[in-house]
């Protein structure tokens, strides 16, 4: 997004009421991309950076924006650029904003490079009032995420299906015009790269996939979106692409959690209730720390967390059994194990205990979600 599209998203957020007095800043990231080719090159990177960053609110969204895009925690204070040490890929990067009491957006168009360069559209939705990420878990109950992932299904059969249709039909034109060798073999490619995609999408779906599919609450609907079928190598041939659902409110209201009404609808005051894609603010022993954990896949749970004197990222990996879960800590580019966490889901907190490796020095965990 251009400087004059940030000014004009940022003079139009603060017009807005509620969701409290939130400024928000563009911030250039600066860093080392360790697998660049041409040293040389410097990425135009933008960040958002909420003001105050003491407001709750501002700390919990700028956090999990930093965590999850650089694997750092976010800036302290104002500045013009920031350094998050090793960038991966992203050359560049533009952001929008949209809120309003109730929610707030943060949309981001990343391009990223690899063996080619690559788009990449991402959104964060969090709630205004306390910096929650918002999840599908939070807003849809478990029929409700069922019949979404319908609906989305649906879309995406209807896509691939239409652009079969559309790649069989040039291929009987160029073989009527005798095309090259090479036409007739990128066409093919297309058919079978939708055809496997076609049958993806008619698969089985579980309450475990809504996970891995993009939600963006808008004035009068819910988009869902799900990423591309083709991998970073069939790019090229993925007509498709992304496949977007817009669900009106007035269609899933029965599937709406309290939460859910209370954000998209303005009705009640519906809590959340999860622990997991959130930040999390405690302390280990008498020191603060700040945590996000994932639970994407059944058992397994993922993430990192930051004493937040030194913020130095320490990973974490392991099981959930319940509500109990078992993480080992680990540190350092090698990874090298450095203690365990034991802990259990409390409502929106995790407690427990942190063990050194030897089992010598033990520590109280506490740590809670917005």
């Amino acid at each position: 997004m251009k400087k004059k599209n940030l000014l004009l998203a940022f003079a139009w957020a603060l017009s807005l009421p509620a969701a409290a007095q939130l400024k928000v800043e563009s911030v250039e990231i600066s860093g080392k991309d360790v697998h660049a080719r041409d040293t040389g090159f410097t990425p135009e990177i933008n960040m958002p950076l909420l003001h105050p960053p003491t407001d709750p609110a501002a700390a919990n969204i700028n956090d999990a924006l930093y965590i999850d895009l650089f694997g750092t925690l976010a800036p302290l204070k104002a500045s013009k650029t920031f350094d998050v040490g090793i960038l991966v890929g992203t050359t560049a990067q533009e952001f929008s904003v949209t809120r309003n009491d109730r929610i707030f957006t943060v949309e981001f168009n990343t391009e990223t490079c690899g063996a080619y360069c690559e788009n990449h559209q991402l959104v964060f939705v969090f709630d205004a009032r306390t910096g929650r990420r918002i999840t599908a878990a939070d807003v849809l109950t478990s029929p409700g995420q069922r019949e979404v992932l319908r609906l989305l299904r649906r879309q995406k059969t209807a896509a691939y299906s239409e652009q079969i249709r559309i790649n069989r039909s040039e291929l009987r034109e160029q073989r009527h015009r005798k095309a090259a060798k090479d036409v007739i073999d990128d066409l093919r490619a297309r058919i079978e790269l939708n055809t496997e995609c076609l049958s993806q999408a008619r698969m089985p779906v579980t309450g475990e996939a809504m996970r891995w599919h993009r939600i963006n609450p808008v004035k009068d609907a819910l988009l869902v979106t799900t990423s591309r079928c083709s991998n970073h190598a069939m790019r090229a041939l993925d007509d498709v692409d992304q496949v977007t659902v817009k669900i009106p409110y007035a269609d899933i209201t029965e599937h709406l959690t309290p939460y859910g009404r209370a954000l998209f609808l303005g009705e009640g005051e519906g809590k959340p209730a999860g622990v997991f894609g959130q930040v999390l603010r405690g302390k280990i022993g008498a020191n603060p720390i700040t945590m996000i954990l994932s639970n994407d896949d059944g058992e397994a749970v993922y993430g990192s967390y930051f004493y937040n004197r030194q913020r130095k990222k320490l990973e974490v990996s392991g099981r959930r059994r319940g509500k109990t879960i078992e993480l080992t800590e680990t540190a350092g580019e090698d990874l090298t194990p450095t203690g365990r966490l034991a802990l259990t889901i409390d409502g929106l907190t995790v407690k427990g205990k942190w063990t050194d490796m030897t089992g010598t020095r033990q520590f109280e965990v506490v740590a809670g979600a917005p």
